[in-house]
């Protein structure tokens, strides 16, 4: 029997906790359910509570390392949620959660956020002034912002993982490939979608904060073209908002693809100024590619280290080497104003 299918029995929701509720149904009388990642988030609804969403890995199972590795992301959110980094929703990870086909499986059971993904919300207002959308960029840069302050990582950034309230303030949500060097080292298990990923993201061995910068700088570029371009939109079908895997194979295949070519035409700074971020980072690696800046925040200058030497490829143990321990090469760096 298939998860959506079983829920529709609410006996077979069983937490304690959870009685009373049953699942949200479509207008076809199924589950309303989103399926994201691994898993599947379905929607259930109590007369005068909150909806709740039930987590469930889309295969029934989930192994122990991933259940460890949740427990850690649940402290690290749990210790970062406040009223200054309003992004996530904290969670609870539960080994009976659903029962199917008489088997007990584990979950996570959340607050149900209503919203639209980022993708959705903007086919949504597609009809309207760039205003919008440009307040949303605002939005998101700011939150990029607090994340990075916060050494967080999502590992999965992208328009179908970013929820946008009714209220216009964002969500993070699918938190599978979240990760904080206060976890330690973390094997890299998800890449993320590759329209939103730098080439060597496939290939890197463990997760690290500055996995985001990349993505943050594909979905901010794509949000003020989007605003400054009202025929520029994302496709209904896709998951990406506008640029492709195919853009980002090589600084040539990004600098002469139909979508940078339109977007030069604009001539808006704060474009051409992320495009030229973009083009130069497929030909740098992971590491020394910079964080996207809040604009709106106030303008301090920093200057930040590599994380690896440029010569070998050593990574450095703290901020207070400015040579290779390795190789002895000077360490780069880069000024953010």
């Amino acid at each position: 029997m298939d998860i959506r299918d079983a829920v529709l029995d609410a006996s077979s929701i069983l937490p304690v906790n959870l009685r009373g509720y049953s699942a949200q149904l479509t207008v076809d009388g199924e589950a309303y359910a989103l399926k994201g990642g691994f898993a599947l988030s379905i929607k259930i609804v109590k007369p005068n509570n909150k909806p709740q969403c039930l987590r469930c890995w889309t295969d029934g199972k989930a192994d122990e390392s991933q259940i460890d590795y949740l427990v850690e992301v649940a402290d690290i959110i749990n210790k970062n949620n406040d009223k200054d980094c309003p992004y996530f929703i904290g969670f609870n990870i539960v080994e009976r959660l659903l029962k199917v086909d008489g088997i007990e499986l584990p979950g996570l059971i959340m607050d149900w956020v209503e919203g639209e993904t980022l993708n959705k919300y903007i086919m949504a207002n597609s009809g309207h002034s760039g205003a919008q959308i440009k307040l949303v960029a605002q939005k998101f840069a700011k939150m990029c912002n607090i994340l990075n302050s916060r050494k967080i990582s999502h590992g999965d950034l992208s328009a179908v993982n970013i929820i946008v309230k009714p209220d216009g303030n964002l969500k993070v949500i699918d938190y599978d490939s979240l990760y904080s060097p206060s976890m330690g080292r973390k094997v890299q298990y998800i890449a993320g979608i590759k329209d939103y990923q730098h080439p060597q993201r496939e290939s890197a061995t463990y997760y690290e904060t500055y996995m985001d910068y990349f993505s943050q700088h594909v979905i901010y570029a794509a949000l003020l073209i989007m605003a400054n371009n009202a025929s520029a939109r994302p496709s209904q079908q896709l998951k990406n908002l506008l640029f492709t895997e195919s853009e980002f194979s090589s600084p040539s295949s990004f600098r002469n693809s139909s979508v940078v070519k339109s977007a030069r035409k604009l001539r808006v700074s704060d474009i051409d100024r992320e495009l030229d971020i973009i083009e130069r980072a497929l030909n740098l690696p992971l590491s020394q590619i910079p964080p996207l800046v809040d604009s709106s925040s106030p303008m301090v200058k920093t200057i930040h280290k590599f994380a690896f030497c440029s010569a070998c490829g050593n990574k450095f143990s703290s901020d207070e080497f400015d040579y290779c321990t390795v190789c002895g090469a000077k360490r780069n760096s880069y000024t953010i104003e």
